[in-house]
């Protein structure tokens, strides 16, 4: 189960518990993105919170359809959205097969 710790859990959630959700797209654009971002010259150590919301971003319900259509992610500016963004561009530029 993917599960938000208490320091930073999100102020709106909806996890349905009664499925089985497929996380393994989320994973893979994690250790993509780890793999581009920690190989540049400037290296990017991404955080928990932003690999959580990579991973629900991308689940799949247990026969393959997304869970979402649309990501909304908002909070203070110099936050760490672009590297999300960034994250999720490089899997549907280079890993994503619909």
């Amino acid at each position: 189960m993917n599960t938000p710790s208490e320091v930073w859990a999100p102020a709106f959630y909806t996890q349905d518990d009664s499925v089985e959700w497929d996380y393994s797209q989320g994973e893979l654009a994690i250790q993509l993105a780890e793999y581009a971002f920690g190989n540049s010259p400037a290296p990017i150590q991404m955080d928990q919170w932003q690999k959580w919301i990579i991973r629900e971003a991308l689940k799949k319900y247990p026969n393959g359809d997304n869970a979402y259509r649309q990501y909304f992610v908002s909070m203070a500016r110099q936050q760490g959205k672009t590297t999300i963004a960034s994250a999720l561009m490089l899997y549907f530029l280079l890993a994503h097969h619909p």
